[in-house]
């Protein structure tokens, strides 16, 4: 698991050092399969959605749509100095971890990839973005079910995501180790357990100049999973990333669990 994070508003030597990783580790893949009920209107929340940093788009025409931007919206003049408001819990039915914020465009170097926002994690230690109620629930730097990580209606498949690294590098040799790991609930020992590790290389954005988010894809072992964690890694050091429209897909997709969560709180 990643290390716990909460920092200050950092500079690029604000962030904690670990050693640089190089290896691709894949592990156990997920014993169970996922469930085959065809998505239907009646059914509740169903089938693959989105969310745009928070944003929740659901595959289904029918249903409706949630944009992030309907998250309180801000304007700062100076995004190296304003405190950035926590992504509140639950969101579209997934809780946030400590270190997560959205951000406006465009004092940021890398503009949204959908939508006005994006996320933002930040992994300094001094930060003043301490995360939002039930935060604690799930680990810094991560999303998932939170407290109901037991609970199937609220395991996930994860297919891609918008990235960008804290990495103004000119030289393209500096890449940026962009991490993805993911959970499942272990109903023998009734705790979490790492089943998937995936690495993406990333280049620099030399001077935050044009900077573009850049899609990744995981791999097909992330499924019905109960938290997802990412850190990034330039040199040894734990950065700032941002972050953009997550494809994901509900792993329990019986009409019962539709309309579980479909009477659920949301938001």
């Amino acid at each position: 698991m990643t290390p716990s994070l909460n920092s200050a508003r950092p500079s690029s030597t604000d962030a904690a050092t670990v050693s640089p990783v190089t290896t691709v580790t894949e592990t156990v893949v997920p014993e169970s399969t996922t469930h085959s009920a065809v998505p239907s209107a009646t059914c509740g929340e169903v089938g693959p959605f989105e969310i745009n940093v928070g944003s929740f788009r659901l595959a289904l025409p029918s249903l409706t749509n949630v944009q992030f931007d309907n998250l309180p919206a801000y304007s700062t003049d100076n995004n190296d100095t304003a405190d950035f408001p926590p992504i509140f819990n639950p969101f579209d039915h997934l809780f946030w971890g400590d270190g997560w914020t959205y951000v406006p465009p465009p004092i940021e170097p890398f503009p949204p990839q959908s939508g006005s926002q994006l996320a933002e994690f930040i992994p300094s230690p001094a930060s003043n973005d301490t995360g939002s109620p039930d935060a604690g629930l799930i680990p810094s730097s991560s999303f998932g079910a939170g407290p109901r990580n037991y609970d199937s209606q609220y395991w996930f498949n994860a297919t891609s995501v918008y990235v960008g690294c804290d990495n103004g590098a000119t030289d393209p040799d500096i890449m940026c180790d962009f991490v993805a790991t993911g959970y499942q609930w272990d109903p023998e020992t009734r705790e979490e357990r790492v089943v998937v590790t995936q690495h993406f290389p990333q280049p620099p954005c030399p001077n935050f100049k044009n900077c573009t988010l850049r899609q990744i894809f995981f791999n097909d072992e992330f499924t019905a999973l109960t938290t997802l964690s990412f850190y990034a890694n330039v040199r040894g050091m734990i950065k700032i990333f941002f972050m953009d429209t997550i494809e994901l897909g509900w792993y329990n997709n019986t009409c019962a669990a539709g309309l579980a969560r479909s009477s659920s709180r949301k938001t």
